[in-house]
């Protein structure tokens, strides 16, 4: 699925933004509501903190295979930018909004 996305005409961070959602699987809002203090980018962690989750516990989501494969930057800029298209194309999809 993710060779077909690169088929796409669409914009590259669109691409991206798809991958993200794709490899983490998490839901619209752990994903829109996301604050940088929750990226470790020196170790490429994202912790979502228990209180942003349905579950009771903090979810760590360990990216560093996705930028060593080169499915995703391995900069804080190009992340940054990265997570701000994902909220745009969530908030305007509806992404992750059936449970």
């Amino acid at each position: 699925m993710l060779r077909e996305l690169e088929k796409v005409a669409t914009l590259p961070t669109i691409r991206l933004g798809m991958k993200l959602y794709l490899l983490t699987m998490v839901r619209k809002s752990e994903l829109q509501d996301a604050v940088w203090d929750e990226v470790d980018f020196e170790n490429a962690v994202w912790t979502i903190p228990k209180e942003r989750m349905k579950r009771s516990n903090a979810l760590v989501v360990d990216y560093a295979h996705m930028v060593d494969d080169g499915l995703l930057p391995d900069d804080a800029e190009s992340f940054e930018a990265l997570m701000e298209r994902c909220a745009a194309i969530a908030e305007r999809t509806n992404l992750g909004d059936r449970a």
